[in-house]
């Protein structure tokens, strides 16, 4: 794996000397066997149209918008391992877009079967070199056999766009794609065709939302030094050959690399290459069965039984606990405002769905905060206390008043009855 980072390095610093020459300029149509229909929108986009195979290759520049139909042929470059012709470096690139220049590909073709290839004989250079801005809807990009290359299919240092189309790494230590700039991949196919390459290298900023990427030999499909976001595709292995990672993270030079995994569909026994270091967000997607990708899972996410990653699924534990002990409150012991704040709470906590995931765990613990909290504050109601009366208090509501004159009136009787006593006995004597 050493030798493999020091090669990706050494790859790297290769591709961002890219030199280019001798292509043919939009403005210039009578160059050496170029056979197209050209017209002119009034918006100033220049359409160009083969009509035969050429290999005048194409150089858009001056601030040009060009649409280049294939229609079904082939473009290469001019060079045929002469000095002459190509240089003294013998280096050609088939399509060049300059800055401030944007080329449309396309092929209105029935089969869509229009290339853009080298020539054999050309070194050092990529077919396509893009500074501008490049679309590609269809078109078969690669190199022809016996070129002694050494440099990807297309090199994008601008901004580039591919909907459809087959790119094949066909060189030694190097991609079907290397992207310096920015890069949106939503169709095509890739693939890699020797060994020791990728069908993508990406040192700028990446993003996939579909096409099929197969990696036939030893090296990842993929390769990402700085960012990548993939959300939709299909990406697998295939061959007998025996097979390093499906994907490699790894940073060249002091940045480290991120790759995130959102979507898509993965079929290999080792998905990723990833350093320490370096960051690989799996938060998405499709794995098959003999993979390693519980490896790369973070705490909130997991499989479920058909290879799909998903969010788990949050804790209701707690709340439930804290709900029904707020419901067994006996409410009558408590003052009406405290009540009232409980059966809020309640409220609330029972209206927090129950299909959240655990990325909304935070609405479910902030329901069993207000839960406690509100049972924490229950205030219980005070006895009351009858207030003094201010009226005269009568002999029949004072019991000592009652008990006196029922004294007096005994005493009496009792004097009395006692008198006439001694007044009889006093009369008969």
């Amino acid at each position: 794996m050493k030798k493999l980072n020091l090669f990706i390095i050494t790859v790297f610093a290769m591709l961002l000397t890219v030199t280019t020459a001798h292509a043919a300029d939009v403005d210039a149509w009578s160059s050496r066997n170029w056979e197209s229909e050209v017209s002119t929108s009034a918006d100033g986009v220049v359409t160009i149209k083969l009509t035969k195979d050429s290999d005048a290759g194409l150089e858009v520049k001056n601030n040009k918008k060009v649409i280049l139909d294939l229609n079904g042929n082939t473009l290469k470059n001019w060079c045929d391992g002469q000095q002459a012709h190509c240089g003294s470096n013998n280096y050609a690139v088939t399509i060049e877009i300059d800055n401030g220049c944007e080329l449309t590909i396309t092929d209105t073709s029935a089969a869509h079967n229009g290339k853009v290839i080298l020539a054999s004989g050309t070194k050092n250079v990529s077919t396509v070199v893009n500074n501008g801005k490049l679309t590609i809807e269809y078109g078969e990009y690669s190199v022809t056999t016996g070129v002694g290359n050494g440099l990807s299919t297309i090199y994008n240092n601008g901004e580039m766009l591919v909907k459809g189309g087959t790119f094949k790494s066909q060189v030694e230590g190097a991609a079907a794609i290397h992207n310096q700039g920015i890069l949106n991949i939503n169709g095509g196919d890739f693939s890699t065709e020797v060994a020791k390459s990728w069908a993508v290298s990406n040192n700028g900023t990446a993003t996939i939302k579909g096409g099929t990427f197969t990696q036939n030999y030893d090296y990842s499909v993929l390769v990402n030094t700085k960012k990548m976001t993939i959300e939709d595709g299909d990406f697998k292995t295939a061959g007998s050959t025996e097979h390093n990672s499906l994907i490699t993270n790894q940073k060249s030079g002091a940045n480290k690399a991120e790759l995130t995994i959102r979507g898509g569909d993965f079929n290999a026994k080792l998905l990723f290459y990833n350093q320490g270091e370096d960051k690989l967000n799996v938060i998405g997607g499709n794995y098959s069965e003999d993979s390693n990708i519980a490896t790369y899972l973070d705490s909130n996410h997991q499989l479920d039984k058909n290879g799909n990653v998903i969010l788990k699924d949050a804790n209701y534990s707690a709340l439930e606990k804290a709900l029904k002990e707020a419901k067994e409150v006996d409410k009558t012991k408590y003052t009406e405002e405290s009540v009232k704040a409980l059966e809020n709470a309640i409220k609330n906590a029972e209206a927090i769905r129950t299909n959240l995931k655990i990325t909304e765990q935070a609405k479910i613990d902030e329901a069993v905060k207000e839960l406690q909290e509100a049972i924490k504050g229950l205030t219980v109601k005070e006895t009351p206390v009858a207030p003094e009366s201010s009226k005269p208090i009568t002999d029949a509501e004072n019991p000592d008043t009652a008990d006196n004159f029922f004294n007096l009136i005994t005493i009496a009787t009792i004097s009395i009855v006692g008198l006439f006593i001694i007044c009889k006995k006093y009369i008969l004597d």
